[in-house]
């Protein structure tokens, strides 16, 4: 009786053995959970400047921008409109296309929308963008991705005092200030390269409608013209908008996802 109590109890530890060794086999055939996966790398983002607006438009810009997703991007764009009135070449396009060779009254350089004729001012842009490849970094291996978006505009800018000759067919001096309010959207395209694990350039260009508010004073005008000192006024000058530049800069820090 004890030798059959002996083998039954060899026999069934040997099975709960086997039991322990087959569940081992069998969680080690289990795939690896998504905690155990190696993690998609994308960076936070890209910092960058425009030195061609600064030839084309007289302004100083920095952009930020955030990845939302590997195709989806958020480019945000600060600008400060340096005074430009005091070069001879740039003052000299808007002082130069009107009737006798005075400051012209209408098109581009008309001279109170002139992007030439500023004392000062800020540009605020925003773009959202969708790119048509992954902006995944690649362990920091060169990649590019043209992308396509949508750009809003704000520009506040102004000047003060300002001496323009105007009139036909005998010219007069005129001295005024303005402030303008000019609202803008655009649907633009480009090309973001990324060199290396740091460099980035951005070629872009758009086209969309412009809406120019300009609230001017009159300083001084002659007594025989249609102004006249201490007179205010209001114009609306709607416009194509142009938008296009090369931004360069560097990726931000790199973020798993």
């Amino acid at each position: 009786m004890r030798a059959t109590l002996a083998i039954f109890f060899l026999f069934s530890n040997q099975i709960s053995f086997c039991g322990n060794i087959a569940e081992v086999n069998l969680i080690e055939s289990q795939p690896p959970t998504i905690t155990d996966s190696i993690y998609a790398k994308r960076s936070f983002g890209t910092l960058k400047i425009d030195p061609l607006q600064v030839i084309l438009s007289c302004e100083i810009p920095a952009s930020l921008e955030l990845y939302l997703s590997n195709r989806l991007s958020l480019n945000l764009q600060v600008g400060y409109v340096f005074p430009a009135r005091k070069n001879a070449m740039r003052r000299g396009i808007y002082e130069s296309y009107g009737e006798n060779g005075n400051a012209t009254t209408e098109g581009f350089f008309y001279y109170r929308n002139c992007p030439y004729n500023n004392d000062g001012g800020i540009d605020i842009k925003s773009e959202l963008r969708i790119y048509t490849q992954s902006i995944s970094t690649s362990q920091g291996f060169p990649h590019k991705s043209a992308y396509f978006g949508l750009q809003f505009m704000y520009k506040y800018c102004y000047y003060d005092y300002l001496s323009v000759y105007l009139g036909s067919p005998y010219s007069y001096q005129q001295t005024e200030s303005k402030k303008s309010n000019i609202l803008a959207f655009a649907l633009i395209c480009g090309k973001q390269k990324y060199k290396n694990r740091f460099l980035v350039t951005d070629l872009y260009g758009g086209i969309g409608i412009k809406s120019s508010g300009i609230n001017y004073t009159i300083i001084y005008a002659p007594p025989y013209t249609k102004y006249h000192s201490g007179q205010t006024g209001y114009e609306k000058i709607p416009s194509l908008y142009l938008s296009f530049g090369l931004r360069i800069g560097f990726q931000l820090k790199t973020i798993h996802y």
